[in-house]
C-alpha cells in the first residue's frame, strides 16, 4: 500500500454491494480481489482460434531441436561476467527497490569484485535451474490511472511490481539471450517490426556459444 507519489495516495474504496473500505488492510483485501484472482478477465473474449494457432506454433518451435543442433548454437552455457555488466548498464538510477531493499545504484557502483559475486550467484541458480525465493517476490503497489474521474474504484487504480535487482539482472541476461537466438533462428515473421529491439536483418545470425 506504499505510495510512489502523494498523488497516487489510495483513497477509500468503495466495491460493490459492500462498504467503503477505510483501513489499509481492507484496501489491501479489495485490491487483491480486483487484480490477483482473475475476476478482471473476461471469458467471453476468449479466442479459441487464436489459442490453437499459437499452440501449433509453439510446438513448431519444440520440434525445431535438428535444426539447432545443425547450427550448433547454444543457450545453455555459463553466464559471463560481460553479460552480468551489461545487464547492469542498463539498470535505471533513481528507481524503487523491491523486496530486498537494494538499489539499482549499489550493483551500478559496487565494482568488479562485486560483478563476479553476482556472476557465480547467477550461475548458481542457472545450472540448478532455480530462483531463489527472494528473487521471486515482489513489492507491489498501486498508481492511478491517469484520467479517472472517481478513485474511490478499484479498478482507477494499477498494479506495479517492484522485483529484485538481482532478478531483473538474471531476467535481462536471459533475455538478451533469447532475443539473439530468436532471431539468429528467424523464428519471428521477417515483416513482424513492432517490439523488436534488433536492427539486424532477419539472414544475420548471432551465435552466442562463441562468446568469450
Amino acid at each position: 500500500m506504499t505510495k510512489k507519489k502523494d498523488c497516487n495516495t489510495i483513497l477509500p474504496l468503495i466495491a460493490e454491494g459492500n462498504a467503503p473500505a477505510f483501513s489499509e488492510e481492507e484496501k489491501c483485501t479489495i485490491l487483491q480481489d480486483t487484480f490477483f484472482k482473475g475476476g478482471h478477465l473476461r471469458t467471453d473474449e476468449y479466442d479459441d482460434t487464436f489459442y490453437k494457432e499459437t499452440m501449433e506454433e509453439y510446438k513448431n518451435i519444440c520440434n525445431m531441436e535438428d535444426k539447432i543442433k545443425a547450427t550448433k548454437h547454444k543457450l545453455d552455457y555459463e553466464i559471463t561476467s560481460d553479460e552480468v555488466e551489461d545487464a547492469i548498464f542498463a539498470l535505471e538510477i533513481g528507481k524503487s527497490p523491491g523486496a530486498d531493499d537494494h538499489f539499482p545504484e549499489l550493483f551500478k557502483f559496487a565494482g568488479p569484485n562485486f560483478i563476479e559475486a553476482m556472476r557465480v550467484m547467477i550461475n548458481l541458480s542457472w545450472n540448478n535451474g532455480k530462483l531463489p525465493t527472494e528473487w521471486k517476490t515482489a513489492n507491489v503497489k498501486f498508481l492511478r490511472k491517469q484520467g479517472k474521474t472517481n478513485y474511490y474504484s478499484p479498478s482507477s487504480y494499477r498494479p506495479i511490481s517492484l522485483t529484485s535487482v538481482m532478478c531483473k539482472i538474471t531476467e535481462r541476461i536471459i533475455l538478451n539471450r533469447l532475443a539473439a537466438f530468436i532471431e539468429g533462428m528467424q523464428i519471428i515473421d521477417i515483416n513482424q517490426e513492432g517490439f523488436r529491439k534488433t536492427t539486424l536483418p532477419p539472414t544475420v545470425y548471432c551465435d552466442l556459444s562463441k562468446t568469450s
